[in-house]
């Protein structure tokens, strides 16, 4: 096996909404396409057999769409599962014994997982507006360091300092990603950091406030805001999301 490919691939928080939605979808679709080809270990805390394990997988599945029942098959095949608690040491001595001669595992950890080290810079400058004092800093470091890449398009997805890079870098590994949806909030934030116009604009949507009021959400703002007479409907220049031409 090349060195440089992972080898297995460990996700924690298995049992969980998250999982059920998402991951066993994707790995399901992964195995289709013959891109899986190694030891799948989930762990959570949910006293699980394995059998039970490879049952919920199968659901989640079948609630995504048509099971393929060979690929199916082929993943169940793949599929391990260790139950523990994420602050025990014999956990990780489990999953070390399930990973047998991996040399390259891949941990990802959904809610409630432990943190295997990978950051996200646009969760960090998403975050500008609650803790500047210490979001510029971390920014400055980003990019005095090149921590994140250094690309026209600003920071890269992820990165992970404690990862080695296959091609050497020396801040460890760096996702070769940009996303769209990371940098929505990344200028939105900035945004309201400045001067805080989209809260103000989301504030002044009568369909915004109304969808939060009968969602359930009460007090701060909601408790005395009402949409500016500038967005409501029929205001000039006020487009259909904000009560506009419908």
């Amino acid at each position: 096996m090349n060195r440089d490919r992972t080898d297995a691939l460990v996700f924690f928080g298995a049992t969980g909404d998250l999982a059920f939605k998402k991951i066993f979808p994707a790995l399901h679709a992964l195995t289709r396409r013959d891109r899986l080809l190694m030891p799948v270990i989930g762990v959570a805390r949910s006293r699980w057999t394995l059998e039970q394990f490879r049952a919920h997988a199968r659901r989640s599945v079948g609630q995504d769409g048509a099971v393929d029942d060979t690929a199916f098959a082929r993943l169940a095949a793949c599929l391990q599962y260790i139950v523990g608690d994420y602050n025990s040491p014999n956990t990780y001595l489990a999953l070390r014994a399930a990973l047998g001669e991996a040399k390259r595992p891949m941990a990802r950890a959904v809610p409630y997982g432990p943190d295997d080290g990978t950051i996200a810079p646009w969760a960090v400058v998403a975050s500008l507006p609650f803790a500047p004092e210490i979001v510029l800093p971390t920014i400055a470091d980003f990019t005095r360091y090149r921590r994140a890449g250094d690309h026209q398009y600003g920071f890269k997805a992820t990165f992970n300092p404690t990862f080695p890079d296959p091609g050497g870098l020396p801040n460890g590994w760096v996702s070769p990603w940009h996303f769209g949806i990371n940098e929505g909030p990344i200028v939105t934030m900035i945004e309201n950091y400045k001067s805080g116009l989209i809260w103000q604009l989301m504030r002044g949507c009568r369909y915004v406030v109304a969808g939060l009021r009968l969602a359930g959400f009460t007090g701060g703002w909601l408790s005395h805001e009402e949409p500016r007479a500038d967005l409501r409907r029929g205001a000039p220049g006020v487009g259909p999301g904000c009560g506009g031409g419908d």
